[in-house]
């Protein structure tokens, strides 16, 4: 077996890109039935981000991912849920993405030079973890 089997992915592990990327999906995920006034709100906190002009289809790739559950995903986690680990591969991995407006996704962050790495060339350090164990 692999590391990658045992080791979930923290911040430490991503670039300020990536953290970006999934703190918009982790504040979307987390306002539940009320994503409409979520996504207003994400729209005008980030009108002068490099995220700005990839937001709505965002939404519309958050909206095919699974609902998290609460018991399983705290809010103030530095580790990643598997969910969270499969946006970044839906959006990190080369070729046509499985969902709809992945393609589209990929053009606005690269004309923003936004870069998402496939989650095969993210290195697992295990830090993140280690710290919520300690903690």
């Amino acid at each position: 077996m692999e590391i990658r089997e045992f080791v979930p992915f923290g911040y430490s592990d991503l670039t300020e890109d990536e953290v970006s990327f999934i703190t918009v999906y982790q504040r979307w995920q987390n306002n539940g039935p009320m994503r409409k006034v979520a996504e207003q709100s994400l729209i005008t906190l980030l009108q002068n981000d490099r995220l700005y002009d990839g937001l709505q289809p965002l939404f519309e790739l958050f909206h095919t991912f699974p609902e998290q559950d609460e018991d399983t995903r705290r809010r103030d986690s530095a580790v990643l849920s598997s969910v969270e680990e499969s946006l970044l591969d839906e959006i990190g991995s080369a070729g046509h993405g499985r969902k709809p407006s992945v393609e589209n996704i990929r053009s606005v962050l690269e004309s923003a030079n936004v870069r998402v790495r496939p989650v095969s060339e993210i290195p697992r350090s295990g830090y993140d973890r280690l710290v919520e164990q300690i903690d």
